[in-house]
């Protein structure tokens, strides 16, 4: 079957964590999962389990029939590898690793569709910023370009690249293909409270000169509750500071009735929620439960970065849309529907429901983090931000929390392409902003 030309928001190999098998025989155990500290060279924390590498620890590939000698595997592993361990407990606390498979995620095969957001390098071999990842265009490439353009050096932001290739030894992604597309962004008949959500906001108001304080404001999405944006000047301000600082230059530079600008706001409401409402208009709204649970500036950053790639995504369903004979041309069929709003895409051929919502938070996490990246957040918070807003109670010691899934998966994806930056950035927690 010919791959699906909406094959943007699935990659050729799933970076999810796969599940352990059952620790066999007494003493034997079994961890799996992203590596998320590397202490020492003798040892290795994986979500949390402690794992001693000794001279006679194994090491292989994840799909290797047998293990092998500690050679190459041993160098490529670092923080946000995927691992499965054998071993069985030498003390109460950590387990003696007998083998350590790696899976092979630098040279996996990746393929989608993603806004050019930003143009790094320009020359024979161009690299544009797309899709959370840094995308190189070589001699090799095979390219398309829309009609009106006649070379490389047209490519804008906003124009959208349908992309196949692998990740070099630096992390960027070497482009097979390289199908650029126009930005139509469809205008589409949405179906109330489904493909769009009616929101109703009134933002918090200065104090006048006949009140003593400020006046709060008002927010409801949909059916559900209003919610209270409270009139705290430092609060909103730092909000939208932050907020407004990793919004894509292109679309800051978009005129207010550009079809493909998107309003952004950003506000802290009253609610018991750990994460940002969902508006699909432009509006990110973070609760003050979430902020009370963040650390610092950098942690706030990573959520309302997944904010603002929510509405990236409602963005390229529309665009999708529009350009959907284009893009069947290239594939040759097309077994997927597109639909603006909340779901944003009909179940395809042989993809469930559960696996396209987990597609689709990879896709965000990718696009945050570059996001955060590019104004000058530090990227790494954002695992320990979805680490520390998970449970519903924290607790004493927040040491002890596990990585949830998304927390593994930016893991792995700043072990591939920001490990440069990992080095360049203090291990100690960043402090907020003045």
């Amino acid at each position: 079957m010919v791959p699906n030309p909406l094959f943007f928001l699935f990659i050729s190999v799933c970076l999810s964590g796969g599940m352990c098998s059952e620790a066999q025989g007494t003493g034997k155990q079994t961890a799996c999962g992203y590596i998320t500290s590397m202490p020492s060279p003798s040892e290795l924390i994986v979500d949390g389990e402690h794992i001693d590498i000794t001279p006679e620890t194994k090491f292989a590939p994840i799909d290797a029939d047998s293990s092998q000698d500690q050679g190459p595997h041993r160098v490529e592993m670092h923080v946000g590898t995927y691992v499965e361990i054998q071993g069985y407990f030498e003390k109460a606390w950590a387990i003696h690793a007998q083998i350590i498979r790696l899976r092979d995620d630098r040279h996996a095969k990746l393929s989608g569709l993603g806004v050019i957001d930003k143009v790094i390098a320009r020359g024979d071999e161009p690299v544009f910023q797309a899709d959370g990842y840094r995308i190189r265009i070589t001699k090799a490439s095979h390219i398309t370009l829309p009609d009106d353009l006649n070379s490389l050096e047209s490519i804008t932001p906003n124009l959208w690249l349908h992309y196949e290739g692998i990740r070099d030894a630096d992390g960027v992604l070497v482009a097979r293909t390289a199908h650029f597309l126009p930005a139509r962004i469809a205008k589409i008949k949405a179906i109330p409270n489904l493909d769009s959500v009616p929101v109703q906001l009134q933002p918090p108001g200065a104090a006048q000169p006949a009140m003593e304080a400020s006046r709060p404001g008002m927010v409801k999405v949909g059916w559900g509750h209003a919610h209270m944006l409270p009139a705290d000047e430092a609060l909103q301000t730092r909000v939208q500071r932050i907020g407004n600082r990793m919004v894509p230059a292109y679309q800051k530079e978009f005129p207010p009735d550009h079809p493909a600008k998107i309003d952004f706001r950003f506000y802290v409401m009253e609610d018991k929620r750990r994460e940002d409402l969902k508006t699909l208009d432009g509006a990110v709204l973070v609760s003050t439960t979430l902020m009370n649970r963040l650390q610092n500036d950098d942690q706030l950053a990573a959520v309302l970065a997944d904010g603002i790639a929510r509405n990236l995504q409602q963005q390229a369903a529309r665009m999708v849309k529009n350009n959907r004979i284009v893009l069947a041309s290239l594939a040759g069929e097309l077994v997927g529907q597109f639909v603006p709003g909340v779901g944003l895409i009909a179940p395809i051929a042989g993809i469930g429901p559960a696996q396209l919502e987990q597609t689709l938070l990879e896709q965000r996490s990718r696009v945050a983090l570059s996001l955060m990246a590019d104004a000058g957040y530090d990227p790494w918070q954002a695992p320990e931000a979805w680490r520390l807003l998970a449970p519903k109670k924290l607790p004493a010691d927040t040491s002890t929390l596990k990585y949830p899934e998304r927390s593994g998966y930016q893991l792995n994806i700043l072990g591939l392409q920001y490990r440069r930056l990992a080095m360049q950035v203090s291990a100690a927690p960043a402090q907020d902003e003045k």
